[in-house]
């Protein structure tokens, strides 16, 4: 992946992470946020650059309850089929 990807990820969010795998494309009114699957390999949210106004750790119990707009929920669905074939949900 990429060095911007990195950097990016880092400056928004305080994280380094290693990519492992593209999970989907989420068309909005005007744009297309692409979401990956990810592991943390250092930083905190502490870190997030100034553009960032916050940053959580959510544990995946609470994940619903954190996503609250309408299109950042569209995530879920393609989320929880991930986890499941990858042996991380239970079904």
């Amino acid at each position: 992946m990429c060095v911007k990807f990195h950097k990016e990820t880092f400056e928004e969010s305080g994280l380094w992470v290693e990519p492992v795998a593209w999970l989907a494309d989420i068309h909005r009114t005007k744009s297309i946020t692409r979401y990956y699957i990810a592991r943390r390999t250092a930083g905190t949210p502490r870190d997030a650059g100034w553009e960032s106004q916050a940053v959580s750790l959510v544990p995946l119990s609470g994940l619903s309850a954190m996503l609250n707009m309408p299109n950042d929920r569209k995530v879920l669905p393609f989320l929880y089929t991930w986890l499941i074939r990858h042996g991380t949900l239970p079904v």
